[in-house]
């Protein structure tokens, strides 16, 4: 499959290099291509959710793209090491740029990650690091002002 916007084939470049294609643009167009990214058994994790087996993590992606405007990834740096059986893992750091309209007022966000990802033939393992507070309870009228002056008084320590 290749994905037009790009002209990636994800059959024929590296796990990595295809998460980093098919993640330009989080929306639903993109959950039946899941299946050629990550393999049925794969382990997802992330700040929210631990999750086993490529039919949940399609669901969870659908759920989260539900309301959802706007999101796009920048990846900006990748760390990566395969061995000769195509045994292989990789660190993407990345900003998630997204517009909830339940969120900020629906203004446009940005949150700063990273994902590891372990794969062979497909990923099988992937789990997102991030700042759950800054992606949303930050987001939030009263609970926002709350964090962040917590965070305040945190780094002033």
């Amino acid at each position: 499959m290749t994905l037009p916007e790009t002209g990636i084939d994800l059959t024929e470049t590296s796990p990595a290099a295809a998460l980093r294609a098919l993640y330009q643009r989080f929306e639903p167009a993109i959950l039946p291509e899941l299946a050629r990214l990550y393999r049925e058994d794969i382990t997802f994790i992330d700040p929210v959710h631990a999750l086993k087996g490529r039919a949940a993590l399609e669901a969870y992606f659908a759920e989260m793209m539900n309301g959802l405007e706007h999101c796009q990834f920048e990846f900006h740096d990748q760390l990566e090491s395969v061995s000769g059986d195509r045994q292989g893992q990789a660190v993407l750091t990345w900003t998630m740029h997204y517009r909830y309209p339940k969120l900020a007022g629906g203004q446009a966000l940005t949150l700063e990650g990273n994902s590891h990802i372990r794969f062979d033939d497909g990923i099988y393992y992937h789990r997102d690091y991030y700042d759950l507070g800054a992606m949303f309870y930050e987001q939030l009228p009263v609970i926002g002002r709350v964090v962040k002056q917590l965070k305040k008084r945190l780094e002033s320590q």
